[in-house]
């Protein structure tokens, strides 16, 4: 029976065949040499070993009481049972899915071909889905099932193979464990296995719910902080109350997995993918050009956005979700991947201990900050600078300044709106203002802060009008730049003025001659 559990489009789910017209004509029974049209009854279906056969192809199976008899059941082969569809009219005649193998198609092609249409549909928010509600809650059971033991998707199990062997090979099947190992070593998979994970990835960032995984080990926190929630909506949900009291660490960890995973590409989170839609192709095409359907941009898009968020360009809805993921990866520095590509040998070299800890709370982007002299890599170098740059649009991107001077920006900025620079601007006139007194931490911050801005304006001058004046306002000699700025005009309006009355002047004398 090996070849029944093992072989590819033959095997484990493979074996469910449904008709495109939802009758079971060619499919034929055969128990101890007596066969007819899919038997719907007779006692020689429900208790004896017997041979499938559906055109000319026949394997073992055993059944198991009546429940070959009507409707759904469950075929029993070794021991080892799967549901199965009689009918299965439910999956039947949408989206043209059996068209490939002369009418009908195995149930795995069924349940991919069905699971794409509807993650189409869901991503480009369609008004009326193409599957039917009766198919999606059918289709439901089948993509469950599938997602919780690779061999259940023959294409991804053979893709996979060589990988499993090698990477996960004293890892069990079930409970979607080979999975997880193979996400956890994704850098190190073969192109093809990766190229499959990257798309079992992208489905179930659509849909969480066939996270297995994270469906397992969060289960508890979902019913409680997500009851109300849509399943497509449950890692956003998680993400939302992660860092709550009640929130479990073992589901914290996997949430925080599971970020990383979306912060490598804009396409693997539904969210931001819907918000910056516009924004992307605007700022985003060279790095669009240079993609590949299945595999990961390494953060490059989000990168993008993220330099477009400092110089304040971005649509409304796609600056809050940068904002978002500006604030997440400002307190872990394993949520930011060009970060972890180009500053791994520093982290390692300037900053053990802090990366070393359990929690992050943004310690590992303040030690490079405050060694930014001593980066020597000139790509981790850019990354830090560009780090100073965001902090610089929101304070609340910079969470060690934010902390320490959260009671001044209390009591002096309250009626400041956060975002655009515009608590960093006044917690710098806080600064420079004799008459008040900033708690000594936030000073001090506050302070290095400058310190690190007037380094990066001198390794990287400003690229716009938005970053000059980003500079001047958080320059320590600001009073005295806009006062020479201030001049400046005054003069130029005067020499405008004087030279207007003179060349008036004179063409008044040339018209009396």
């Amino acid at each position: 029976m090996d070849d029944f559990k093992s072989t590819g489009g033959r095997s484990l789910m493979c074996r469910k065949i449904l008709s495109s017209q939802g009758d079971m004509d060619d499919f034929k029974s055969t128990v101890d040499g007596w066969e007819e049209p899919y038997v719907t009854e007779g006692p020689e279906l429900t208790g004896g070993h017997g041979r499938l056969q559906v055109d000319g192809w026949e394997e073992p199976y055993v059944t198991k009481g009546p429940e070959l008899t009507g409707g759904h059941g469950r075929l029993q082969v070794d021991g080892w049972e799967e549901p199965y569809v009689k009918k299965g009219p439910e999956l039947t005649g949408d989206m043209g899915c059996f068209k490939s193998t002369g009418g009908r198609s195995l149930m795995v092609d069924v349940v991919i071909c069905l699971s794409t249409t509807v993650r189409n549909d869901t991503l480009q928010d369609v008004k009326e889905q193409r599957v039917s509600i009766k198919c999606r809650k059918q289709l439901r059971v089948e993509e469950v099932e599938m997602s919780e033991d690779i061999r259940l998707e023959p294409e991804l199990y053979d893709s996979c193979k060589p990988d499993i062997t090698r990477l996960c090979q004293n890892v069990a099947f079930g409970n979607a464990q080979v999975i997880e190992c193979l996400k956890e070593n994704k850098r190190q998979l073969t192109q093809r296995c990766h190229q499959k994970i990257f798309k079992l990835q992208e489905v179930e960032m659509v849909d969480p719910e066939l996270d297995y995984q994270l469906m397992r080990v969060c289960k508890h926190m979902i019913r409680r902080f997500c009851t109300e929630s849509e399943g497509k909506n449950t890692l956003q949900c998680l993400k939302q109350n992660k860092n709550s009291e009640l929130m479990d660490p073992k589901c914290k960890q996997m949430i925080t997995k599971r970020q990383i995973t979306q912060n490598t590409d804009y396409r693997l989170n539904p969210v931001l993918r819907k918000a910056c839609k516009a924004d992307i192709p605007k700022f985003c095409q060279p790095i669009l050009n240079q993609a590949t359907p299945d595999s990961e941009l390494e953060g490059q898009v989000i990168g993008c956005l993220k330099l477009k968020y400092a110089d304040q360009r971005l649509s409304p809805d796609c600056e809050a979700q940068i904002q978002v993921i500006l604030q997440e990866s400002a307190l872990d520095y394993r949520l930011d991947p060009q970060l972890q590509i180009h500053c791994t040998a520093e982290i390692s070299r300037l900053c053990p201990e802090e990366a070393a800890a359990q929690e992050q709370t943004g310690q590992v982007e303040e030690c490079l900050k405050v060694n930014l002299l001593k980066i020597k890599q000139d790509g981790c170098k850019k990354e830090v600078l560009n780090m100073l740059k965001e902090s610089k649009a929101d304070i609340f991107v910079d969470p060690v300044l934010h902390t320490a001077c959260a009671l001044d920006i209390k009591h002096q900025c309250a009626a400041i709106p956060p975002g655009r620079g515009r608590q960093m601007s006044c917690l710098m006139e806080a600064l420079q203002d004799k008459r008040v007194r900033l708690q000594p931490e936030c000073k001090k911050r506050l302070q290095d802060r400058i310190d690190m801005w007037s380094y990066a304006a001198k390794v990287a001058p400003a690229e716009g009008f938005s970053d000059l004046a980003m500079q001047v306002m958080t320059s320590p000699s600001k009073n005295y730049i806009l006062m020479v700025i201030s001049g400046g005009v005054a003069l130029l309006f005067l020499m405008g003025l004087l030279c207007g009355r003179f060349t008036k002047r004179v063409t008044q004398e040339l018209k009396d001659r």
